[in-house]
């Protein structure tokens, strides 16, 4: 199907990006028409390849996102999640607290294996954010993940992100386990349609570890990371992957050279314009520094 024969399941869903993001029509539009922006959305109008193309470069994406999360947001979870993820620095506790709510209403009228998994790990998250720290689950819930990610050895979308969100409330042999699951995995390859899932939760173990000082893995990840790093759709991912792979060579070979390059990596969403997310970044750092303030989400 042509970019340009959309329909009014991309708008809606391009609408939902775009929101999440807090970017208005008028920004996401520059120079396309903000009428015909609105239209899109809503289903009266298509958009041309070159507007579309234009429209999705403004708010981050490409057309294999939109196509992809319009799946996605048929799940309550990575809906929910979707938009903690999309907001994360930005992201208060009434925020977080509304996304939760989000997932329990649409949730409300089924019952499902996970729902009551994926609760939990929702109010652990709000729980985090109330202490601003990383606190560590329970190991009942820890169980609970481990029977999903390691057990079951199933690997799908659901599984990526899930393993993202908790990652750092999780006990490190936990992290560990689920790393090694993850790569005995037939999906654990370049050209798999989850690259990009997966590059995402190899940052967030590289980081893990860093954090964690855990140095005997981190060649391993950092190979991993590079391995699927170029799989990111997002404008975001390479440079948080860059970052965390600067964090990582630090960590294996403390010198002023790897220190230098930490810097350079954190300065880059500075010098392309993007705050929120050098922001981000500089969270980052700290916690791989060691600090214990702030949600890496």
């Amino acid at each position: 199907m042509a970019i340009s024969e959309n329909n009014d399941m991309l708008g809606q869903t391009f609408k939902k990006f775009r929101e999440a993001r807090e970017v208005t029509l008028k920004e996401a539009g520059y120079g396309s028409s903000v009428s015909a922006l609105s239209r899109f959305e809503r289903g009266q109008t298509n958009l041309n390849n070159q507007a579309l193309n234009t429209v999705m470069t403004n708010i981050g994406v490409v057309p294999a996102d939109l196509r992809i999360d319009s799946i996605m947001f048929y799940s309550p979870f990575i809906k929910s999640l979707g938009i903690i993820k999309a907001l994360r620095l930005g992201l208060s506790l009434d925020r977080a607290k509304g996304a939760v709510a989000l997932y329990r209403s649409s949730t409300a009228d089924h019952e499902y294996p996970l729902r009551d998994l994926n609760t939990a790990v929702f109010e652990w998250m709000i729980k985090s954010y109330e202490a601003n720290e990383e606190l560590r689950m329970p190991a009942d819930l820890q169980k609970q993940i481990s029977r999903v990610l390691i057990n079951n050895h199933a690997w799908y979308l659901y599984d990526y992100n899930l393993f993202s969100f908790v990652m750092n409330f999780l006990d490190t042999d936990v992290i560990v386990q689920a790393y090694h699951s993850l790569r005995a995995h037939e999906h654990f390859r370049e050209n798999t349609p989850y690259a990009d899932d997966i590059a995402f939760v190899m940052w967030h173990v590289g980081l893990a570890l860093v954090m964690r000082g855990v140095s005997e893995l981190l060649p391993t990840v950092q190979k991993d990371i590079i391995r699927f790093r170029d799989a990111m759709t997002d404008r975001q991912g390479p440079l948080i992957s860059n970052l965390v792979l600067a964090l990582v060579v630090e960590k294996e070979a403390p010198s002023p050279a790897h220190t230098a390059r930490v810097a350079q990596a954190l300065n880059a969403p500075k010098i392309i314009g993007m705050p929120n997310l050098a922001e981000f970044c500089q969270l980052i750092v700290n916690k791989a520094h060691g600090a214990k303030a702030g949600v890496i989400i």
